[in-house]
């Protein structure tokens, strides 16, 4: 038997790394929501491009509201990345063809890596359909499944056609910007309490973490999906890496 004068000291060292990191987590919330405090408290907010927000004088008035002038509409590639997800497909879809976008600008592009033959029937038949109503979209899947989500949309950037798409309409006006975080949610927040308790987590990262990162270190951590960006920012470090790529954006 190991005596307890061996094993009771690294134990013990263990359970103090633990405190010590607990008390760094939660000091870290406290000091999250005193500065998303200070932020409502004194209502700071992304300051608009008024110049661009104008739509230019007898500019599209679509156009206007988008922040674009004289009704132009840059290329926008979106990737749908996905990997037997049978019960979202149709719905990531729609929700896509949704987007407040001019139709001719935008391409879809579907991106599967399901191993499942069923699957991958029902999505390729999902975007036929949509392919013969007109909408711009493409269906695509990898033999080789590298670099797992990262990988696939990494992959499908080096379709030749991906090139004729260009910046994202939010950072045309400021070269500085070169990846935007959008919110998302989930679907099915009250089906149980796990979903519930996920939503939680998920608004205390979005209206707390990022919000307050953002505004006071002008960096923040992705939240691994509907992220936006340029393909000038996504070929520089780190995002040139399969497990740093972010996975989920617009690309443009």
């Amino acid at each position: 038997m190991v005596k307890s004068e061996y094993l009771a000291p690294p134990l013990q060292l263990l359970a103090n790394i633990c405190v010590v990191l607990y008390l760094i987590q939660n000091a870290d919330h406290l000091v999250l929501c005193l500065g998303c405090f200070w932020i409502r408290t004194k209502q700071i907010t992304p300051v608009p491009n008024l110049e661009a927000s104008a739509g230019g004088e007898g500019g599209n008035i679509e156009a206007g509201a988008l922040g674009l002038n004289k009704g132009y509409f840059p290329k926008v590639l979106v990737q749908i990345p996905m990997c037997n997800e049978i019960e979202v497909y149709q719905q990531s879809i729609a929700v896509v063809y949704n987007l407040d976008w001019s139709r001719s600008n935008i391409l879809i592009q579907v991106l599967d890596d399901s191993d499942d033959a069923v699957t991958r029937a029902m999505i390729r038949e999902e975007v036929g359909r949509w392919n013969h109503n007109g909408v711009n979209i493409v269906y695509r899947h990898r033999e080789l499944r590298q670099g797992y989500k990262a990988g696939n949309l990494k992959s499908a950037m080096s379709c030749n056609y991906v090139r004729d798409y260009e910046f994202i309409w939010w950072a045309q006006d400021n070269e500085e910007v070169g990846l935007v975080q959008a919110r998302w949610s989930f679907v099915n927040k009250d089906e149980n309490l796990l979903t519930r308790l996920q939503y939680i987590n998920l608004c205390f990262h979005f209206e707390v973490e990022q919000q307050v990162n953002g505004v006071f270190l002008n960096f923040f951590g992705f939240n691994g999906t509907a992220e936006e960006g340029c393909q000038e920012g996504l070929l520089l470090p780190p995002f040139r890496r399969h497990h740093r790529l972010p996975p989920g954006y617009l690309a443009c």
